[in-house]
């Protein structure tokens, strides 16, 4: 979170979330559109995952915590594939991450659960 960060957000967070309207989805755009301004949050996995930590461990109130999407690593690849998501051969494909992700969004489609809450479990 370079000197971009620093300069538009005066180094508080907060200040992040405020701009973007507290949506979830906002803020996600966001970053992957300033890429550059916060090299270690914009992929996809990361991403997610400390959005969840900021919902979870702090008092930031974000909205549409729906598009907090599982983050897909070896662990959750594993979990779908022993659920039946998937088979073992399209595991192995390249695009998986891409694929698993939204498949957790169909699970949980309509439920009161959002897919990065399988991620701990």
């Amino acid at each position: 979170m370079c000197n971009t960060f620093m300069d538009k957000f005066q180094g508080d967070i907060r200040k992040l979330f405020w701009d973007n309207d507290n949506s979830v989805k906002k803020i996600k755009e966001y970053i992957i559109k300033n890429k550059k301004g916060f090299p270690y949050l914009s992929g996809t996995k990361i991403l997610n995952y400390w959005l969840y930590v900021m919902i979870q461990y702090t008092d930031a109130k974000l909205e549409d915590r729906q598009f907090i999407t599982v983050a897909p690593d070896t662990h959750v690849i594993q979990a779908s594939e022993k659920l039946g998501l998937i088979t073992h051969d399209e595991a192995e494909k390249p695009n998986i991450r891409e694929k698993v992700s939204s498949l957790w969004e169909e699970v949980f489609r309509d439920t009161e659960r959002c897919p990065i809450d399988i991620h701990t479990p």
